[in-house]
């Protein structure tokens, strides 16, 4: 896992960087990757799957996140008995970087935006970043421990919207969690 966050690391400062230069996104590779809703609409969305398993995914950026996305969506990519939603709660303002990082990794995958307020990028927006996804899965109500959240963190339901699986439950162990112990779950759906 540590050596994901590297890669994870030195892939995003690759793509933010000269992303900062561009002035405009691409309006149309942005409503490929981002789709954007409420908490209770996207609730309702996950809850009403008919999907087997439903994989909750907390993406936003950050190098844990960016280093796993794109094992996780090769993980799910083929496997019809799962609906796979990654949210982000993250400022549109990072959205050049995040759209610069899905073209290199031929992302096909869209991203479940929360509305949230469009704010100034202050030094603590890390920070409420987690505000948005943490609101969120509180709203879904799933008995799991919504402060240990985590960027990259993963929630598995059946098709009762039962907890199969969640690694925020295992948040404070992820750090030194094996890359094979956190995509042992995503690859047995």
């Amino acid at each position: 896992m540590k050596t994901l966050k590297i890669i994870g690391c030195v892939v995003f400062l690759a793509i933010a960087l000269p992303a900062k230069s561009q002035d405009t996104i691409d309006k149309i590779k942005y409503d490929k990757y981002f789709d954007f809703y409420t908490n209770e609409e996207l609730k309702q969305k996950i809850f009403n799957s008919e999907k087997q398993y439903k994989v909750i995914y907390l993406f936003d950026i950050g190098c844990s996140s960016y280093a796993i996305f794109p094992e996780v969506t090769k993980i799910l990519k083929n496997k019809i008995n799962v609906a796979f939603f990654p949210i982000s709660g993250q400022d549109v303002s990072d959205d050049k970087e995040t759209i610069r990082f899905f073209d290199i990794i031929e992302n096909e995958q869209v991203i479940y935006r929360l509305q949230r307020p469009k704010r100034k990028k202050s030094p603590i927006q890390i920070i409420n970043m987690f505000k948005y996804p943490h609101r969120f899965l509180k709203s879904l109500d799933l008995n799991i421990k919504y402060k240990n959240i985590g960027i990259g963190s993963y929630i598995i339901l059946d098709e009762k919207n039962d907890v199969v699986f969640s690694t925020i439950d295992l948040y404070k162990k992820y750090a030194n969690m094996s890359e094979i112990i956190y995509f042992e779950k995503l690859n047995e759906l």
